[in-house]
């Protein structure tokens, strides 16, 4: 039987780049495609996740299971966009079973390091840059 000893991080503390507002909120309040939007200006924060995990993908793996369903058929979640305001510190925004609308939903974040990386549910070992906006 699995009993939970501590429950992870559930409240989040962002700073707003626009108007420097200081707040905090929960992954409840995320919108879907990740972040917050200021409660005093509305830019959109970018939510920076449960600590700074260096570049990396490192989706917590209670949700590296995620799927679609696509015309009642269910579809594994396999490529993850993060993003973050640094290359060193990106976290996980969005996923999505196909490439193409992974890529595309990248390509329109206003964020400054974007990535797509294919990670197949059922191979956590293949973590495979298949996109970035890096220069």
């Amino acid at each position: 039987m699995i009993e939970v000893i501590k429950h992870g991080q559930t409240k989040f503390k962002a700073t707003c780049t626009n108007c420097g507002c200081e707040f905090t909120y929960e992954l409840s309040d995320m919108k879907p495609l990740g972040g917050i939007d200021c409660p005093d200006c509305g830019n959109h924060v970018v939510h920076q996740g449960f600590g700074n995990n260096n570049g990396g993908l490192y989706y917590p793996p209670n949700c590296r299971d995620i799927s679609e369903v696509y015309d009642n058929e269910i579809k594994n979640c396999d490529y993850v966009v993060n993003a973050g305001v640094s290359w060193d510190n990106l976290n996980p925004l969005y996923t999505s079973s196909s490439k193409e609308a992974a890529i595309d939903m990248a390509r329109h974040l206003p964020i400054e390091c974007v990535e797509v990386v294919y990670s197949p549910c059922d191979n956590w070992n293949v973590d495979e840059i298949v996109w970035s906006n890096r220069r």
